[in-house]
């Protein structure tokens, strides 16, 4: 109880900020000031950085003087232990251990304290609310199961659980998607929650199946990625609106889309969003790598971290009303690119998009693999037999984007693994890390 009287200022003053009151920007100012401050006086890892970069604590006012400060990324984090990234102060029973899946590399340990884990596991539930949800709603999540957090500090989820204001329950997304259905279907959800792929699976059976849908008011993906025309035939075989969260390990919830625009709202009262270009802020309409900096991460802090996502740059007022600033779209990872023969640097969204607009009629799954610069094989998985002229076309409509350099093969396989993460790579660069 304690810990929940402790939590209700924070709850409260989440609400205020959707609509700009109080003072939005001075809060943000204020959270930055108290962050590098903190960093500096009890991290060794960021007391070492910004000497080395002659910055000191007091020159970082606002969030217009974050430019000031060094970038950082997993790469250079993963050289250090916990005794470095995290508050000198804190023991470790006092923290709570969280690992990422490893999707695009080597898995990467982080710590919070059990009250930032459940601050940003409220601004999570304040993004569902926004889509739709509603006390005593049945919602289910699809995703991989391992490393959950320690059941002593779920007791607020517990007590949720209980009182009947939250149902939710989680499939293991490894489960084959006629059980994954099945389960579904005696479930009854009203909303559904999931890595992309796996809700993209999901669907994929139902309409070759040919199945009823399963009633749902809403879908949210997440964890992964999401070309268009993959959200485009969700939504067409869902039969409902299919919203997507951004979101990372190191920082929880960053951006959601909104359901009046389907431009994303960043959690601007949780994290500072950047969006580098060439060494500069991007532009609108300019895609570039998303810089994130986690207002509420103390025990192990996040300031100016690259997190090699995608997005582009939007300076537009949502119709919403909302008083958070917006992106565009979020367009996929840096390791999404592929790199052809002819030096040009495509991402791979440009073979994705027309690969599910020809092979529509036929396609369930897919898998873009660039074994060299000069040769992609495309992975599909069919929902009937496929003729010889049907593959011949796809493969001109590809050559198309690559160049005729590029040695393109279509594989048909009748099923793509996940990875141990529960997760799908839709594209991967062999000798390289993988995106999506």
């Amino acid at each position: 109880m304690m810990d929940l009287v402790q939590n209700l200022p924070f709850l409260l003053r989440s609400w205020s900020h959707l609509h700009g009151f109080p003072s939005l920007s001075a809060y943000r100012d204020r959270r930055l000031r108290l962050l590098v401050e903190h960093a500096y006086r009890n991290v060794p890892f960021y007391r070492e950085l910004y000497d080395q970069h002659g910055v000191r604590p007091e020159e970082i006012q606002t969030v217009r003087d974050l430019r000031r400060l060094p970038l950082i990324d997993k790469k250079q984090l993963q050289r250090y232990g916990r005794e470095i990234l995290c508050d000198r102060r804190l023991k470790p029973e006092e923290l709570i251990r969280r690992q990422s899946s490893g999707s695009t590399g080597t898995p990467f340990v982080l710590w919070r304290t059990p009250a930032e884990e459940r601050r940003l596991n409220l601004l999570r539930w304040r993004i569902l609310y926004l889509l739709g949800l509603r006390p005593g709603d049945r919602m289910t999540g699809i995703r991989s199961l391992w490393g959950p957090v320690p059941r002593r500090f779920e007791w607020l989820m517990n007590l949720a659980q209980r009182t009947g204001l939250v149902r939710k329950t989680d499939l293991d997304c490894f489960l084959p998607p006629e059980k994954m259905y099945d389960q579904l279907a005696a479930i009854c959800p009203d909303v559904l929650c999931g890595y992309t792929a796996s809700l993209a699976q999901l669907a994929g059976y139902i309409e070759a199946a040919r199945l009823q849908p399963l009633g749902m008011r809403f879908v949210v993906s997440g964890a992964e990625s999401i070309p268009e025309e993959t959200r485009r035939r969700m939504k067409q075989q869902w039969r409902v609106p299919v919203y997507d969260i951004y979101a990372c390990t190191e920082m929880n919830s960053v951006a959601w889309q909104c359901p009046s625009s389907e431009l994303y709202h960043v959690s601007d009262d949780s994290v500072l969003l950047e969006i580098e270009k060439d060494g500069r802020p991007a532009l609108p309409g300019e895609a570039g790598e998303i810089v994130l900096t986690s207002l509420h991460s103390y025990a192990m802090p996040f300031i100016r971290y690259q997190t090699e996502d995608l997005a582009v740059a939007s300076d537009a007022v949502c119709p919403c009303g909302l008083g958070f600033s917006t992106l565009q779209s979020i367009s996929g990872r840096q390791t999404d690119r592929l790199q052809l023969p002819d030096g040009r640097d495509i991402h791979s969204y440009e073979l994705l998009n027309p690969l599910e607009l020809i092979a529509e009629a036929w396609i369930s799954q897919y898998q873009v693999v660039q074994r060299a610069p000069d040769h992609i094989q495309i992975h599909i998985v069919p929902l009937q037999p496929v003729s010889v002229e049907q593959q011949e076309r796809l493969l001109q409509a590809l050559s198309e984007v690559t160049g005729p350099e590029v040695r393109l093969e279509i594989q048909l396989v009748p099923t793509i693994p996940l990875a141990p993460s529960g997760k799908r790579r839709f594209v991967i660069r062999m000798g390289g890390e993988t995106g999506s």
